[in-house]
């Protein structure tokens, strides 16, 4: 990818192999309605195959994938290491247990550009229960 993207995604992860293929396939699935994005995944230092699922997943993402190993253990780390590499202008985070909608970033480049007086977004994030969810949790 020559040009800069709109939106810089950042995906933290941590001996997750078994979940990370489902947050790879959401984020470069994406009708992004014309915006251009790029992916940086941060392995923050796993033991699992983490680097084995991100090599097959960059050789088939179009250059969008790119992968960072990042020694210092803990979510910050992993995040500013990205950010140091991030090439948008808008940086957007996610879980890597989360499966995000496919209009994800189109949603993200649409809302910065009609509220310029806003430096943050934030959205709904609903679970996908395997088992009945704990019953001190609420609606």
């Amino acid at each position: 990818m020559s040009t800069v993207p709109d939106v810089s995604v950042v995906i933290a992860t941590y001996n997750r192999a078994s979940i990370l293929p489902a947050a790879l396939e959401s984020i470069l699935n994406q009708d992004t309605q014309g915006a251009t994005y790029e992916v940086i995944l941060v392995d923050n230092n796993s033991t699992d195959r983490t680097g084995e699922i991100a090599k097959s997943f960059i050789d088939s993402s179009d250059g969008k994938l790119r992968y960072i190993f990042e020694p210092n253990q803990g979510v910050s780390f992993a995040r500013n290491a990205a950010i140091e590499k991030a090439r948008a202008p808008i940086i957007a985070f996610f879980d890597d247990d989360v499966q995000i909608a496919p209009n994800w970033i189109a949603t993200i480049k649409r809302t910065l550009d009609s509220h310029q007086e806003v430096s943050c977004i934030g959205g709904k994030v609903l679970p996908r229960w395997e088992s009945d969810p704990p019953v001190w949790l609420t609606r």
